[in-house]
This record gives C-alpha cells, structure tokens and sequence, in this order.
C-alpha cells in the first residue's frame, strides 16, 4: 500500500514537472519523462494512464510527430469519449492540418463538454498546453467566429 501511495506521489511530482518544462520551451527535455511514467510503471490507474498518454499526445504535437500524436489522441477519445482535453486538442490537430470538417464535427462536442475551450484567456493562461497546440485551436476559433 505505501507502495502504491509513493508511487502516485512520484506520478504527480514528474507529472507536474512534463508540464512544466514544455512551457519554459523545453519540450524536448518533458518528452522522456512522459515516456517512461507512461511505458513502465503499472501501478497507475486508468485515470493516470490516460493523464500520462494524453500528456504524451501533447508532447509529440509539440515535437511534430503529427501523426502519433493524432493516433494517441483518438485513441484516448475511444477510451473516453467525453474528454473535452483529447477532442478539444484533435480539433486542433485537425484544423491545423486543413482538415475542417473533421474537426468542426468534434469541436460540437467539446462546446457540449467543456466551454472553457472557447475562452483564450483559458486557453492561453491555463490549459498548460504546449504553445503549438494552443496557437492552432486560437486559429480554428478565429476560423469558426468569421
């Protein structure tokens, strides 16, 4: 049990670092420790598992690996159609790509989940996503207000 307890503990300290060094610019350095806590570790349950993948997908769109983090990001979907987080950074993902009705047809569903994903104060201030992924919702945005 104490374990399990330390082990979280860790998960939260590392996590909280990933997100942290993207936004100092070093997305290269958060990428790693993304990896290893979600290759290695099986003591995390599914809510971390999918915190730490969804946490991967941003690292990848950051780093241009586009088509992985597209298939991460789907797959989270599938594994947890209501999070706004993964459709929201697929909407970006999508539009960024030119891929429009793909990603007005899962930004519908996003407005119904979570609406702070129409705020870019929120987005630009505390998403803690990597500036690439937000830059492109903003222009997706921009896009649907004309």
């Amino acid at each position: 049990m104490k374990l399990s307890i330390i082990t979280k503990v860790l998960f939260s300290f590392i996590w909280n670092l990933g997100l942290i060094l993207p936004l100092l610019s070093h997305p290269l350095s958060a990428f790693p420790i993304d990896q290893e806590i979600f290759l290695n570790d099986p003591c995390f349950d599914s809510f971390d598992l999918s915190t730490a993948a969804f946490g991967n997908a941003l690292d990848m769109y950051q780093l241009g690996e586009i088509e992985k983090a597209e298939q991460e990001l789907r797959i989270q979907i599938r594994r947890c159609p209501m999070s706004a987080d993964a459709r929201a950074a697929l909407v970006a993902l999508l539009s960024s790509n030119g891929r429009l009705g793909e990603a007005q047809s899962h930004w519908a569903a996003v407005e119904g989940l979570d609406k702070r994903y129409t705020n870019s104060d929120w987005l630009l201030n505390s998403s803690n996503w990597p500036s690439g992924l937000v830059d492109a919702l903003l222009a997706f945005l921009a896009e649907e207000a004309q």
